[in-house]
């Protein structure tokens, strides 16, 4: 009941739309281009992950793919709660996470 609520706004990096309400997580192994002014066309390092594309990970805040999982497994968790216990609680807090 403590977690939440998610949304995509709180990301920490604007996407290149400039729009904070876009969903945005990158190509985890496409870096921009080094050689170019504005960074394109993008190159591909294998093996090598854009940092805060994986889970969770410390730079994980800049886009939205983390907050999606934890919105996604807190949510079930709250109607999954909710439909064991009959505690409204878990409802409401579910009900308000996705209508965020």
């Amino acid at each position: 009941l403590k977690h939440g609520p998610f949304s995509v706004v709180d990301k920490e990096e604007l996407p290149p739309s400039k729009d904070n309400h876009d969903y945005y997580t990158p190509s985890p192994y496409y870096w921009p281009n080094p050689n170019t002014q504005d960074g394109l066309p993008y190159i591909r390092k294998d093996g090598e992950r854009v940092p805060g594309t994986e889970l969770y990970d410390e730079f994980s805040n800049r886009y939205d793919r983390s907050r999606l999982a934890s919105f996604m497994g807190n949510t079930t968790l709250l109607a999954l709660s909710w439909y064991f216990t009959n505690d409204d609680n878990y409802a409401q807090k579910a009900a308000d996470n996705i209508k965020v």
